[in-house]
């Protein structure tokens, strides 16, 4: 799978704003298990490799990327789903 991703950062105004613009009546909990080298390879060539805990489910995600055009990474995603 190819992800495209934008990011930018939000004053709490604009969070508000979001907050109060959306129904979150439902809140998920999730962990984030990040991994690396000891040289920090993957951070240096823009890898992410993580398993993600949600509601006892397992995630794990490896992100390569594809190219970086000013604030949009372009990555390629793996994703495997596993349960303890």
């Amino acid at each position: 799978m190819i992800e495209k991703e934008y990011k930018t950062l939000i004053n709490s105004k604009q969070y508000k704003k979001m907050q109060s613009a959306f129904l979150w009546n439902n809140k998920v909990f999730q962990k984030n298990y990040y991994y690396d080298t000891a040289n920090m390879y993957c951070a240096k060539h823009g890898i992410t490799v993580r398993i993600r805990e949600k509601e006892n489910e397992y995630f794990l995600q490896i992100k390569t990327p594809i190219t970086y055009e000013g604030g949009l990474h372009i990555k390629k995603s793996l994703k495997e789903n596993f349960q303890d």
